[in-house]
């Protein structure tokens, strides 16, 4: 199965993302976060707020002039 590689990019980054954010609110019923995991935590909701936009506006094709990426083959 042939899948665009900057997909699998992008939905590894939203994984990511969502592991940070639970660890981070875990985190945050023990104690404060420290300013470098606030600013990590903020990174991270904003990444997935935006690719969900994306997503909904279609803005995410492998057509696109500027998609670098090659096709990976899943096994």
């Amino acid at each position: 199965m042939q899948v665009d590689g900057r997909k699998l990019w992008l939905d590894e980054c939203l994984i990511n993302s969502t592991a940070l954010l639970v660890h981070s609110e875990k985190t945050e019923e023990q104690r404060k976060l420290t300013l470098r995991e606030q600013r990590i935590k903020q990174l991270s909701t904003a990444y997935l707020y935006l690719y969900t936009k994306m997503q909904e506006e279609g803005l995410i094709s492998s057509d696109d002039e500027d998609n670098f990426f090659k096709l990976e083959t899943l096994h």
